[in-house]
C-alpha cells in the first residue's frame, strides 16, 4: 500500500498460543490450581469456552462471547472459576478433589482469522499417611511387615483403589 510515496506494510496478528499450562498438570488433593493460557489473536475474543473432556466426553464448564469472567454451569459453580481476555484465559479449580482428575479443554474463536484449542490433563495426587515399616521375625524365618501411620505426605496419582477419601 502506498500513501504519499510511503509504503505501509500491513500485518495481521497471528492467532496462536504463546504459553500453555504444563501437560500433564500435577496437583495435590485439596489445593487450588490455576490453568493459564496466553495467546495472540487476530482480532478479539469471538468466543471462549472451557470443557471437561475426560473419558471422551464434552461437558461444558462455561462460555463467553467477550472478555471477562465466565459464569460456570451449575454443576461447576461451587469450585470452578474462569476468565478470559484478548491475551489470556484462566481456569481455576478450588480445593481440587480426586473427582477433578481428568482432561480440560479451552476453545477460543477470534473475531479475525483462526481459533485455538488446547487440552490439558490434570492429575490429582492424593494425600496419604506416611508409613514406617517394622519387621517382626517369627519362628521358621517368616517376616511380617507392620505399617505405622504418622503424618500427611503427597503421594502418587489417585486411582479408585489407592485413594480413600
Amino acid at each position: 500500500m502506498e500513501l504519499n510515496g510511503v509504503f505501509l506494510v500491513l500485518q495481521a496478528a497471528v492467532t496462536e498460543f504463546t504459553s500453555k499450562p504444563s501437560n500433564p498438570f500435577f496437583v495435590l488433593e485439596g489445593r487450588d490450581i490455576s490453568l493459564v493460557w496466553s495467546y495472540t489473536l487476530d482480532g478479539t475474543i469471538g468466543s471462549a469456552e472451557f470443557f471437561n473432556v475426560t473419558g471422551g466426553g464434552n461437558d461444558n464448564i462455561g462460555k463467553r462471547f467477550s472478555p471477562g469472567s465466565i459464569t460456570p454451569r451449575p454443576n461447576y459453580q461451587a469450585r470452578f472459576r474462569a476468565e478470559v481476555s484478548n491475551t489470556q484465559a484462566q481456569l481455576r479449580i478450588l480445593k481440587v478433589q480426586i473427582s477433578d482428575q481428568g482432561k480440560y479443554e479451552l476453545d477460543i474463536a477470534a473475531t479475525g482469522v483462526g481459533g485455538l484449542t488446547h487440552v490439558v490433563e490434570v492429575i490429582v495426587q492424593c494425600k496419604y499417611l506416611q508409613a514406617t515399616r517394622k519387621v517382626v521375625s517369627i519362628p521358621r524365618k517368616f517376616f511380617i511387615t507392620i505399617l505405622h501411620c504418622e503424618g500427611l505426605l503427597s503421594g502418587p496419582p489417585c486411582t479408585s483403589k489407592s485413594c480413600k477419601s
